[in-house]
């Protein structure tokens, strides 16, 4: 029928893992724009996008662990991933917005430019919420089609 419960703490750990590196993501980003708008702490501004750069790889890692976790959830009507028909496009559009924001940090580092910095930060706030919504409505929607909704 559907995944075991010898499967549900990986779900619950990968569920976990997301929320607290998109929580990593815009604090590393956020900080790197307030350092180099108080023009101090080069170091550590590296360092936070090292830090974001090892996050962005841990979210496609847990993302595609849960994908391939939903792909295993079906009933005999459907799947879990059938109730989300723009999974994909969401998720793509959401590691779009990673890259982008990773690569935009990257760029403020070598010019010094605190708007850049911002703009990766506003970036990873618009995909954390795409990924959150995603997330919230997948299994809001297959909670209410496993109780007969």
């Amino acid at each position: 029928m559907g995944a075991g419960l010898h499967e549900l703490p990986l779900v619950f750990f990968t569920v976990l893992a997301q929320t607290v590196v998109g929580a990593l993501l815009a604090g590393s980003a956020l900080t790197v724009g307030l350092l180099q708008a108080v023009r101090c702490g080069e170091y550590l501004q590296k360092t936070l996008v090292g830090i974001a750069i090892v996050g962005a790889i841990a979210t496609a890692i847990s993302t595609y662990l849960n994908y391939q976790y939903l792909l295993g959830v079906k009933t005999a009507i459907f799947t879990a991933l059938d109730l989300v028909p723009d999974y994909l496009t969401i998720t793509f559009i959401h590691f779009g917005l990673i890259i982008v924001d990773i690569v935009l940090l990257l760029v403020a580092l070598k010019k010094r430019t605190t708007l850049i910095s911002f703009s990766g930060f506003a970036l990873i706030l618009i995909g954390e919420l795409l990924g959150r919504t995603l997330f919230y409505g997948l299994h809001m929607t297959v909670g209410l089609k496993a109780l007969g909704g």
